[in-house]
């Protein structure tokens, strides 16, 4: 038999915007169509400082390569260089930002938080944005501006 704990989920959507969160592991698998792809799992923190896990999938295609090399910049790699040690990565469990969004359910699926961007972590502030909350995490959904690393966030 197989006991679980119903209280683990949350259920709980973190609303559409910028939040800290930890790359708990990456993993290169292959999509469905057959494109080299990265699995990212996340610790997201919300502002109520609990942490939600939030999949994300990087593929290695010309239409996705902007996310990747996001992914890239805000972990602290050099996306040039072409390759990228997932078991480092999963290991070192970096600290970013990241900017969430809902995605709507479908058929029987709930809807979901999903990642639209990446940002590297600034220096913590003691705000209400979880933990180790950065300047910029837990801003309102739309506050786009430009970074000094030249990437719109």
């Amino acid at each position: 038999m197989f006991n679980f704990d119903p209280s683990n989920e949350s259920g709980d959507l973190l609303p559409d915007g910028d939040y800290d969160a930890t790359v708990i592991n990456l993993e290169a698998k292959t999509s469905k169509s057959g494109n080299a792809m990265l699995v990212a799992t996340l610790d997201v923190y919300g502002a109520d400082g609990n942490s939600r896990t939030v999949q994300d999938y990087l593929l290695d295609t010309r239409e996705a390569a902007w996310k990747l090399k996001r992914f890239c910049v805000a972990i602290g790699h050099d996306y040039k260089s072409g390759a990228l040690d997932e078991a480092e990565v999963s290991r070192q469990q970096p600290n970013i930002v990241v900017r969430i969004f809902t995605e709507e359910g479908k058929g029987d699926f709930e809807p979901r938080n999903r990642v639209r961007a990446y940002k590297p972590k600034l220096t913590p502030t003691a705000n209400s944005g979880g933990v180790g909350a950065s300047a910029e995490a837990v801003k309102p959904a739309g506050a786009d501006a430009a970074t000094d690393d030249g990437l719109p966030f």
